[in-house]
């Protein structure tokens, strides 16, 4: 809980409060269930690992959509416990929802992700930032203001027993929408 309260703290010093952080919306070894409400776009992702419960928490902040996020769907879970994560949402959409449950045997998680069409907008010039954070290290990313997150990328170390993320990020620019 002292990590998104220190960034909104840090945030409201500075006077740049562009997103909210939430505070953790998972208790550790439990599962976990986020998605951005109303007409909002997902916008900044913060988690920190726990070696004793080997499980991570996380944080998320929303900022309002550009134009109508419309016509969202849950995936199913994506991955097995101990494999990695590859997903991207299909066509246009993008995420904007993260759901887990975790397993105490295999210290992992299963993830599904919400995605959603942003209305008269496509997707454009993708690229995936890299990982993120470091195996049981602090994860804290803010997409930026002109980007949304497309997929994900994830993989699973069984000695760490944790996970390291990255995101692949679009433009979003006015064109046909496709669904």
């Amino acid at each position: 809980m002292l990590i998104p309260k220190l960034l909104l703290a840090l945030s409201l010093i500075v006077g740049e409060v562009s997103s909210f952080l939430v505070d953790y919306v998972n208790d550790l070894d439990g599962p976990m269930d986020f998605s951005c409400a109303g007409n909002t776009s997902l916008h900044q992702l913060a988690s920190s690992h726990d070696n004793g419960a080997e499980d991570r928490r996380w944080s998320f902040g929303c900022l309002p959509a550009r134009d109508k996020v419309q016509n969202c769907v849950w995936s199913g879970y994506v991955n097995d416990f101990d494999r990695p994560v590859l997903y991207e949402c299909p066509g246009e959409d993008f995420i904007n929802g993260v759901r887990s449950i975790h397993d105490n045997g295999a210290e992992d998680r299963r993830w599904a992700f919400q995605c959603c069409a942003l209305r008269g907008h496509a997707r454009s010039h993708c690229h995936f930032t890299g990982y993120l954070n470091q195996y049981d290290g602090p994860l804290s990313y803010t997409v930026p203001d002109d980007q949304l997150i497309h997929g994900i990328s994830s993989i699973h170390d069984n000695g760490a027993e944790d996970r390291i993320f990255a995101f692949e990020v679009c433009h979003y620019v006015e064109g046909e929408y496709k669904k």
